[in-house]
């Protein structure tokens, strides 16, 4: 065999150009596959642990419910208006959580926020329905 000439021998180098970006992108593309199945994971369990928090907050709402039921008139509308702002506060909650659900891998991330201010404003609304009903 004798030597290659130069117009086969650019042939080949640019065809073994075009193969190592594929390999790169496949590996590349494993790794974004790995790194949304990673992200998936962590906003199934972010929204898990939301939802859990959710049910004991409402679980409290409902005997915070029958306290104000059987409370006397004047105590009642104090009662009443806790419930109010702590249901607000609830919904908005779940509405951010929900929307965390829905949520591609990639857009989650940028909802973690509003859902944690409004996880926040949530958790302060019923620290202060739970201290007004032990009153």
């Amino acid at each position: 065999m004798g030597p290659v000439p130069i117009s086969q021998r650019h042939a080949a180098t640019r065809w073994v150009r075009t193969l190592r970006p594929a390999r790169e992108s496949n590996q590349q593309g494993a790794l974004r596959v790995k790194h949304m199945e990673t992200t998936m994971k962590k906003r199934d369990e972010y929204v898990e642990k939301l939802k859990k928090q959710l049910d004991d907050w409402s679980a409290e709402a409902s005997k915070w419910e029958a306290k104000a039921k059987a409370a006397q008139a004047n105590m009642r509308t104090d009662y009443e208006k806790q419930l109010a702002a702590f249901h607000q506060h609830r919904d908005h909650a779940l509405e951010q959580m929900r929307k965390v659900q829905a949520s591609s891998s990639e857009a989650w991330t940028d909802l973690v926020r509003g859902t944690d201010d409004a996880w926040a404003r949530m958790r302060e609304a019923a620290e202060k329905a739970r201290s007004q009903f032990k009153k």
